[in-house]
């Protein structure tokens, strides 16, 4: 099995994929069974999104056929002092892009229970995508084509690649022009963060950074998005756009700047 990993890791990743959602789809229709709760309640999905983390997660160690070095180093001071600026930087500047202002009176949004499940869904949501994307995918990918600069670069771009293509599922619910350009141009969002979240696991060599930082961008937007409106979709995509490139651009220079070091 590790050999086929490492000889066709493109393919390997793909497998994971698939391999993920059909455990977590499994998952929530036996909860939903259980449980007679509709498929699509987020309570189902939080579990079965969960399931399929772990479950990859398991299969991982007991095989051994995945390098889950990422998940077990939880990097140093200095790391964390890097995350929380980008967390800080994120988290207003992804409002300001979002919304036209940073203010976010925590007191004030948290209190509402609508808010309090958006906060346990992206726990969820990013636990198993940060799990998927960037603990196992990336890691195949990059066992199979090196950590050398051609390597390392492929292997983020693949990884950030196959994160953004589920994004456009949300084609099937598209009834009108409009609609369909929100839903490309949030897939090349989606890609760009996917490069920023693959180059920060690769820069601190943990995966809690990156799980952190998807949990605030995600949380924060929703849980605003119930009290101001945003500024426009499509807008509001590019503007989020430039604001993840700059993290994009900051982190591919540390990660070549550690390469040219080695």
């Amino acid at each position: 099995m590790k050999p086929f990993l490492r000889r066709k890791p493109f393919l390997s990743s793909v497998l994971l994929i698939l391999v993920f959602f059909l455990f977590a789809s499994i998952a929530a229709l036996v909860l939903s069974l259980v449980f007679d709760i509709p498929f699509f309640d987020p309570r189902i999905q939080n579990g079965a999104r969960a399931f399929g983390a772990v479950t990859l997660v398991l299969l991982a160690a007991l095989t051994r056929v995945v390098d889950l070095s990422f998940l077990r180093s939880f990097g140093n001071w200095k790391m964390w002092l890097l995350v929380g600026g980008l967390a800080v930087y994120s988290f207003f500047t992804g409002n300001y892009a979002y919304f036209g202002e940073m203010g976010f009176p925590f007191s004030e949004y948290l209190r509402s229970d609508a808010a309090r499940q958006i906060l346990v869904t992206q726990v969820f949501v990013s636990f198993s995508e940060e799990i998927l994307f960037r603990g196992m995918v990336l890691s195949v990918l990059l066992a199979g084509w090196g950590r050398d600069r051609k390597g390392l670069l492929r292997s983020v771009l693949i990884s950030a690649l196959l994160f953004s293509i589920p994004h456009l599922l949300h084609l099937m619910n598209v009834s009108n022009r409009n609609d369909l350009l929100i839903v490309l141009i949030n897939a090349v969002y989606c890609f760009v963060s996917g490069l920023s979240l693959a180059l920060l696991v690769i820069n601190t060599r943990s995966l809690y950074p990156a799980l952190l930082l998807h949990f605030l961008g995600n949380a924060a937007i929703q849980i605003k998005g119930m009290y101001t409106p945003m500024l426009g979709p499509l807008s509001s995509y590019i503007r989020l756009m430039l604001v993840e490139l700059v993290i994009v651009v900051a982190l591919l220079l540390l990660v070549l700047r550690d390469l040219e070091q080695e």
